[in-house]
């Protein structure tokens, strides 16, 4: 039997794909191998979902970048990120707290999330490359 996947993991499936984001990339964000979530993406497809291309910010989020975006520790304090770990904001974050599209159950509805401008706990992971 497939694994079950939650609304949350489905509504950051949608997002980031929505956005062009690799599957590698989604794949490591949630946690899963990378074959499964093509498979659930084509799922939602094949279910007839209508999958709306996502809307680009007008500014990136720096989390997109950030190497400690999919929990992991930070090779200079072994903590991990304090979004991905707790799903709170850092106290010392710019960030702006914005609407978004999010999906529950096939459907569109509204939410919001933080766009981080400036996060102390920043690791580039495009430095790496």
């Amino acid at each position: 039997m497939p694994e079950q996947w939650t609304d949350g993991e489905l509504n950051i499936l949608r997002r980031m794909r929505g956005q062009g984001i690799a599957w590698a990339r989604i794949a490591a964000r949630l946690r899963k191998n990378e074959k499964a979530v093509q498979m659930r993406y084509r799922r939602l497809v094949e279910e007839g979902e209508e999958l709306v291309p996502w809307e680009p910010a007008k500014r990136e989020a720096l989390c997109w970048h950030c190497e400690l975006a999919t929990g992991g520790p930070d090779p200079d304090t072994g903590e991990p990120c304090h979004w991905a770990a707790r799903l709170q904001p850092r106290p010392d974050w710019d960030a702006e707290l914005v609407s978004l599209k999010t999906y529950n159950n096939g459907k569109v509805g509204p939410g919001t999330t933080w766009r981080v401008d400036e996060c102390p706990g920043f690791r580039d992971e495009r430095e790496r490359r």
